[in-house]
């Protein structure tokens, strides 16, 4: 069992995100009163059940950089992943922490944007492929072949 999992903040904490991340859509900002009573500002996420995520200075900077602004009536609808950092250092030691960057992007959706043309280019190179392993082709290679695209 880990006990990092009964994790009962109600702001997004390190235990909450992957080294991976999240991609989150920014719903809008707030200013909070945290337990030793300092105000600091925090993110919500549109995204459902995604706690609000203090900002401390680091986030803060890191955030105006991604986005190109300070101005939070800005920020809404713009994405970020937030990733859990284990090298996050405090007082000398490593804490880990929560860090922004830009959204990650997923490689799937190469799939999804290939062309009718490009598509079948690619299941003749994979049949000619398959062809050649079983050590012969009803269709040889021809130089002189034109791609369909």
């Amino acid at each position: 069992m880990d006990l990092d999992q009964f994790n009962s903040s109600k702001y997004l904490a390190k235990t909450d995100v992957s080294q991976s991340g999240l991609n989150l859509t920014i719903a809008g900002f707030d200013i909070a009163a945290m337990n030793d009573g300092a105000k600091k500002p925090i993110v919500s996420w549109l995204e459902p059940g995604i706690k609000p995520m203090v900002l401390n200075k680091i986030n803060r900077e890191r955030l105006k950089a991604l986005c190109g602004t300070s101005d939070t009536t800005k920020l809404p609808g713009k994405r970020v992943n937030v990733y859990r950092d284990d090298m996050v250092e405090m007082g000398g030691q490593l804490v880990g922490g929560l860090r922004l960057r830009a959204e990650v992007v997923q490689n799937s959706h190469v799939a999804t944007e290939m062309t009718p043309e490009l598509a079948a280019a690619l299941a003749l190179v994979r049949q000619r492929a398959q062809d050649a392993q079983r050590g012969g082709s009803a269709n040889p290679v021809d130089p002189n072949d034109e791609i369909p695209f």
